[in-house]
């Protein structure tokens, strides 16, 4: 599936700018946990290659590692990505962190994946919930009075055990 293609026709030699606004389902998202996507695209048209640079922006939708609570956060992402021919790809490889091979019987690119993957290395590894730091977490869970009299064997058991 294509939702985020660019005719290269339609693009002038040097430098084009687009804003892109596709839906998370457009860029096989969760609708339910990224939303407001805005993508920022930089093409540069040069014969035979197309250097892109992608900013893409986003809400997602995250659990607080520290409370489990859910809670919106702003995240963004940018990524650079050359389309080149087999020929020059193969000469120029090392000189870029990502180049995919452009054909000249290619009639477009499509950036579906790079913005999906630009939001997704955008989400922060620790997710921490605005105030959540500051919260005092329970240690303890249960109420140690009330406990189930099933139990009380094992706790004879153990008991048993500290005197050997």
């Amino acid at each position: 599936m294509h939702m985020l293609t660019i005719e290269i026709a339609a693009l002038k030699p040097g430098k084009n700018e687009l804003e892109l606004r596709p839906d998370a389902s457009e860029v096989d998202l969760d609708p339910g946990l990224f939303s407001n996507i805005r993508v920022n695209v930089t093409l540069h048209r040069q014969v035979g290659r197309i250097l892109v640079h992608v900013t893409a922006r986003a809400f997602a939708r995250l659990e607080c590692d520290r409370t489990l609570v859910m809670f919106e956060h702003p995240i963004e992402g940018s990524y650079t990505v050359l389309f080149a021919p087999p020929e020059m790809a193969d000469q120029i490889q090392e000189n870029f962190d990502d180049l995919r091979v452009l054909y000249p019987t290619d009639q477009e690119i499509d950036l579906t994946e790079t913005t999906r993957e630009t939001i997704l290395l955008a989400v922060p590894m620790r997710k921490i919930a605005p105030g959540a730091e500051e919260t005092e977490l329970k240690l303890s869970f249960g109420n140690e009075d009330n406990i189930d009299p099933r139990w009380d064997a094992l706790r004879g058991l153990a008991a048993e055990g500290d005197t050997e």
